[in-house]
């Protein structure tokens, strides 16, 4: 998932489709009393196939609003990269609201369940 290889997750998703029909055909060709229809396997893992690669495309959002492109060069290459950053979800604000703004409100109302604390 983190080589540099173009297109690596999609060869990994057909990779494991093709392992998953061979699989099922020497289990077929192997164990002749299983009863196991290949163009169902087929038909499913290429269902499976199709949900995955759908999975993989919407899982890397992208914030095309603020894409750049940077140019720079070093003493051999001149470079001409696009960049295109994730999407920032804002955090929730969180609030703390107080319910006694004084510390006699709130000695009081401790003394009212636990009478026998003292300050």
């Amino acid at each position: 998932r983190k080589l540099d290889v173009d297109y690596g997750p999609y060869i990994g998703i057909f990779t494991g489709a093709i392992m998953n029909i061979l699989g099922f055909l020497l289990a077929k060709i192997f164990f002749q009393e299983l009863k196991i229809e290949l163009f169902n396997v087929i038909v499913v893992s290429i269902i499976a196939a199709l949900v995955a690669i759908i999975m993989q495309f919407l899982s890397v959002v992208l914030d095309y609003q603020r894409a750049e492109i940077v140019n720079f060069e070093d003493d051999d290459n001149y470079y001409y990269v696009k960049i295109i950053p994730k999407i920032q979800l804002a955090a929730k604000k969180q609030t703390i609201k107080h319910v006694y703004n004084d510390k006699a409100a709130v000695k009081n109302e401790v003394r009212r369940f636990f009478p026998t604390i003292r300050f």
